[in-house]
């Protein structure tokens, strides 16, 4: 693999959470569920 990109691992990027708009900020799992909080990312 020649071009090989490496990123810091997060929910945002594991998620696809930029295409959305969106940055995870927190998590609370639960039995049988995760919880995401997000927010929306500012292009300010």
């Amino acid at each position: 693999m020649f071009n090989a990109t490496f990123c810091r691992p997060d929910l945002t990027t594991f998620l696809g959470l930029a295409d959305l708009g969106l940055e995870a900020i927190g998590l609370r799992l639960e039995a049988g569920r995760a919880v995401i909080e997000c927010v929306p990312i500012s292009d300010d």
